[in-house]
């Protein structure tokens, strides 16, 4: 039952890189760091810190902790190593999955399973997919918005808001589904969420592949 929750960004991972070895072998050493990196600071906050989920009954409370400790957390580790890597723009940008991939591989799970109760479906199945999507639209969306960035004008505005709902959304149905919203407002959101994110994906891989 656990199994789909622990193997999906390890699975994803060797998807990804399988597709194109030949490729992403020289930059291999990013995954690892992105693994140990996690590794370390779920060690970290497993062993010095204590953190329980919050029961209470503010839904934006809620919205915010899950949206900062499973999103923007992440995504700041991703902006250290941009920050810090030597690589070229381009080679970091277009790193995210193979940076994200093996970290989500550790650090959801650890998330997850940080919940001593009895884990519901939500948990092990749908959490973890939405994350995965995530990651692929964000992979996408951040080629864009380096283009953007130097271009500027409207297309940056776009890209930042798009790249702040890829974000935010899986927390946001997240909260929907805790706090006991209709389900099929946070199934039709599941829905659109993949939906919209894929059609994103997929415009975005034209347009990159038509340059």
């Amino acid at each position: 039952m656990y199994l789909f929750a622990l193997l999906l960004f390890p699975c994803a991972f060797v998807y990804y890189v399988s597709r194109r070895f030949a490729d992403l072998r020289p930059r291999l050493l990013i995954s690892l760091a992105a693994f140990v990196a996690s590794a370390l600071i779920c060690a970290f906050r497993g062993f010095y810190l204590f953190r329980s989920m919050y029961d209470g009954g503010n839904v934006l409370y809620f919205f915010l902790e899950q949206w900062i400790s499973c999103a923007l957390f992440p995504f700041f580790v991703y902006g250290l190593f941009v920050l810090l890597a030597r690589d070229d723009r381009r080679v970091k940008i277009s790193s995210y999955a193979l940076f994200m991939l093996p970290f989500y591989a550790v650090y959801l799970p650890a998330e997850i399973f940080a919940n001593p109760v009895l884990l519901p479906f939500f948990y092990l199945f749908i959490k973890p997919a939405l994350y995965l999507v995530m990651v692929v639209a964000v992979a996408g969306e951040l080629r864009t918005l380096s283009e953007a960035m130097v271009q500027k004008g409207g297309a940056l505005a776009v890209s930042v808001i798009v790249m702040l709902f890829e974000l935010a959304a899986p927390a946001l149905i997240e909260s929907l589904w805790y706090y006991a919203f209709p389900v099929a407002l946070w199934c039709a959101l599941c829905v659109a969420f993949v939906v919209a994110c894929g059609m994103r994906t997929k415009i975005l891989f034209r347009i990159t592949n038509n340059e």
